[in-house]
């Protein structure tokens, strides 16, 4: 899903913001391609990690204090946690390339 939750979309001016999610799916779609995988996903503990890395960015600030929609405090009922990504547009960008190289946090499975 590009320019969605737990990134940095909302700090970040979205056609470039989008470019760069372009660019990573481009990427792997190449690199797929040449390793033969048919496809990627990934693991459960790779997605608990970045929820963690998320809450730690966002812990670091005042954000957690404010009834904000970056809490999701604007929906009642909603679990109050941030939705986006406070961490910084180059260390997302980094931790997303460097995915790449070994496919840590990824599953994959090679086409048939």
């Amino acid at each position: 899903m590009v320019y969605g939750p737990h990134s940095p979309t909302s700090l970040a001016n979205g056609p470039p913001f989008i470019e760069l999610e372009v660019d990573w799916i481009c990427k792997a779609i190449s690199k797929m391609q040449a390793e033969g995988l048919e496809f990627i996903e990934p693991t459960h503990e790779a997605a608990a990690g970045w929820r963690e890395q998320v809450h730690a960015a966002c812990n670091a600030t005042l954000l957690p204090k404010a009834d904000s929609w970056y809490m999701g405090a604007n929906i009642p009922g909603k679990i109050r946690e941030p939705l986006i990504y406070v961490g910084g547009m180059n260390r997302w960008w980094q931790q997303s390339l460097g995915c790449l190289e070994r496919w840590d946090g990824f599953n994959t499975v090679k086409a048939h």
